[in-house]
């Protein structure tokens, strides 16, 4: 994102099938018009260290087992070259937060960079341009004091920070920056600021969660620097990063909660890093190529650190960039299929970890960028992912903010937009992440313990679904949600099978026969007393687990254009399938042992259908195939004309008026012609760009007429001397 500063400004496929179906919780929250309060009534005051979190399965819990849900904003400008909030220049710090904590935003992810904390740790001193008319208690303060401030209110009124490390250089444009060090700012430092920070705040559960980098990106096969996600321990290594400083964090403190962002572009199966064609890249937004998790996880080294860690991706709309899934007629579902499931989404629905999309939010144009924002809004609500917007501050050059340029308005139209995702209770108030303050007061909010202990006893099973497979005499696992009970006790046919009180899911084994059963979950009291509070479902043991067969052609995506007697690649995805077959423009071939093919585009122009079957490892087709549609066209054909509309010749000199003519097939941006002077030379030009080579003079477009429709010309001229005879240079377009 582009961060506008007063004082400067500075630029800046189908989801694989799974044999236990896995939990996506549904979330309904109705809209509500608050009054922001006038003054804080606390709940409660605030106790240490009762409000860290941890990771079970998808779900973000708190220390209880309890689900909860970050529902958050952004406020930058730590970050940049002003080192402090943005906004403090004109508004006050404590009646931002109030208000912030007013309207339900439970988190509130902060932009630091890692050069500000570096000036912490080794005693540098920073001053700050705040504001003190409005904020007083900010006089003679440092950035680090500023900061203690923030985090001071916030726990008065039950705000939680994430603390986000957006780039290495305290810049306005520092985020732009591809990786999270630089020759000053080296990796050790990126890690040890981290401990620093870590180590300062430790016995403080104000800061509830790290975001260690802010988008690693860069494109391999374009960029001298770029992120990468793979085995090795390189320095642009972001997976070997992102393990190394999360277990140094948690080595000082093992209760904060751990978020890495995905990278730009990862390799498709079978490429390796040093591929420099585009086209063998999955590419998404900066941070939001979390594609590389699936199969090269982080790993911590053990379930207890393991459970402080979960994955954050951002996503935008077409106003930040057109992406090519922005197609006309784009929607929720077809950003399902085209981005958001393979590259992130996958993590949430197979219950491999919760997701908190870090950035998301943009203008409301009542357009494309509109019906986006509804989208991901609803995916967020739909699937309860946890999410900070972005951003509060209105100086965000592409997206604007959630506050208009007064610092102090509200954007009615985008909070309207955005309130439905914030966490809220049945009685319509907003839902603290602190267990014992009141989100904002208690006119807007309620506190974690008070919603809690509202809610009735409950138990429900979350995965697996009901008749699903599991294998006989074998380990499955149960998992389940429950409130205001301690634990559960498990019974398979109605004989007890096991008891669990510390997590939300239990480890049990299927009866040794084939056949439906009974799985039957009763809560139980802290006394391990069962409770009149149950849940159940039917499950199917089977000695071999049923195929579902499936293919989905990843690449080209339906409707791409190639040329006649184009090369290009085919890229499929199967599911309990070895091998596939195509079926292209009258030839068809079966792969082996790979999930690719090189086709050749037919050499005549038309639409033709793409088809592909999968087959089993006995050659045996199966009820499986997928189809797209691919326009052949014929390559367009470049030519350039290149004659003298006027030749001025004099006893020692000439002026030449040369017409650039496009004789090709399709408009051009940009051309260049060559002229052979022979014995002559070249004096000066206009309309131009002029280079010499021996006798040749080469000319290339100026800025202002390098575009050419077809049958469009232009015209630059040059003066020149020669002796003897004059002789019309040639000139041919290149």
């Amino acid at each position: 994102m582009n961060f506008l500063s007063p004082y400067s400004l500075k630029n800046k496929a189908l989801p694989n099938r799974l044999k236990a179906k896995l939990f996506s919780p549904k979330k309904s929250i109705a809209a509500l018009s608050l009054a922001v309060a006038s003054s804080i009534a606390l709940a409660n005051t605030p106790l240490p260290n009762d409000d860290w979190l941890q990771v079970e399965g998808n779900q973000i819990v708190d220390m209880d087992g309890n689900r909860v849900w970050l529902t958050g904003a952004n406020w930058f400008g730590f970050n940049t070259s002003e080192r402090v909030l943005h906004g403090l220049w004109s508004v006050n710090l404590e009646e931002t937060l109030q208000s912030i904590a007013d309207r339900g935003i439970n988190i509130l992810r902060i932009p630091i960079s890692t050069e500000l904390l570096y000036e912490w740790q080794t005693g540098v001193e920073t001053s700050a341009n705040v504001n003190t008319a409005t904020n007083p208690d900010l006089v003679d303060t440092t950035t680090l004091e500023i900061f203690d401030a923030m985090l001071d209110y916030s726990k008065q009124i039950g705000l939680k920070i994430l603390l986000d490390v957006h780039s290495a250089e305290a810049d306005n444009t520092g985020h732009i920056a591809p990786l999270w060090y630089n020759d000053t700012l080296t990796p050790e430092i990126f890690y040890s600021t981290w401990e620093w920070v870590t180590e300062r705040y430790k016995d403080d559960d104000t800061i509830i969660a790290f975001d260690l980098e802010n988008e690693p990106h860069g494109k391999p096969y374009s960029d001298s620097e770029y992120a990468k996600w793979d085995t090795s321990t390189d320095d642009n290594n972001w997976k070997h990063a992102c393990e190394t400083a999360s277990k140094r964090i948690l080595d000082i403190n093992p209760n904060m909660l751990i978020m890495c962002e995905g990278i730009e572009a990862f390799p498709i199966d079978g490429t390796t890093w040093d591929s420099l064609d585009k086209n063998d890249y999955y590419s998404n937004w900066w941070g939001g190529n979390l594609r590389g998790a699936k199969d090269l996880p982080i790993d911590l080294g053990n379930s207890a650190y393991q459970s402080q860690f979960m994955y954050s991706p951002h996503d935008y709309g077409p106003l930040v960039y057109e992406q090519a899934w922005f197609y006309e007629g784009f929607s929720k579902e077809t950003l399902y299929e085209d981005v958001w499931y393979d590259n992130w989404l996958y993590l949430h629905e197979e219950n491999i970890s919760p997701l908190l999309i870090g950035e998301w939010g943009g203008f409301m144009d009542g357009g494309d960028n509109e019906t986006w924002l509804f989208a991901i809004r609803d995916l967020i609500i739909e699937y309860g992912l946890h999410h900070t917007f972005w951003c509060i501050n209105p100086n965000s050059g592409d997206t604007g903010g959630l506050l208009d340029n007064s610092w102090v308005n509200w954007d009615e139209e985008k909070y309207a937009m955005f309130e439905p995702s914030l966490w809220k209770s049945d009685e319509g108030k907003y839902i603290s992440l602190d267990h014992q303050v009141a989100l904002g007061s208690d006119a807007t909010g309620v506190s974690l313990n008070d919603y809690l202990s509202s809610l009735s006893t409950s138990v429900s099973i979350t995965s697996p679904e009901v008749f699903d497979e599991v294998l006989v005499g074998e380990n499955f696992t149960v998992n389940f949600s429950k409130t205001q009970a301690a634990g559960v006790n498990a019974y398979i046919d109605g004989v007890f099978a096991g008891r669990e009180t510390e997590t939300n899911s239990i480890t049990l084994t299927a009866p040794l026969v084939e056949g439906d059963f009974e799985l039957t979950l009763v809560a139980i009291d802290e006394n391990d007393q069962e409770l009149d509070v149950s849940t159940s479902l039917t499950l199917d043991a089977v000695y071999s687990f049923t195929l579902e067969p499936e293919i989905t052609i990843t690449s080209p995506a339906d409707g791409t254009q190639f040329y006649t007697n184009e090369d290009f690649t085919l890229t499929v995805e199967l599911d309990d399938a070895a091998a596939f077959e195509y079926q292209f423009n009258g030839v068809s071939d079966v792969v082996t042992d790979s999930s690719e093919a090189t086709l050749t585009a037919p050499a005549v122009a038309a639409d033709y259908s793409l088809i592909v079957t999968a087959i089993d490892d006995n050659g045996a087709y199966l009820d499986a195939s997928d189809s797209i549609s691919l326009a052949i066209v014929n390559a367009p054909v470049t030519s350039l004309g290149c004659s003298f509309s006027d030749e001025n010749v004099w006893n020692s000199g000439f002026v030449l008026s040369v017409e650039v003519t496009n004789e090709g097939t399709e408009a051009i941006s940009s051309w260049s012609v060559s002229l052979d002077l022979g014995q002559m030379s070249f004096a000066n030009g206009w309309s131009a760009n002029f280079s010499e080579n021996g006798s040749i003079l080469t000319a290339n477009n100026a800025a202002h007429n390098g575009s050419l429709a077809v049958g469009d010309s232009v015209i630059f001229g040059f003066q020149g001397a020669f002796s003897g005879s004059y002789s019309s240079p040639s000139c041919q377009g290149n």
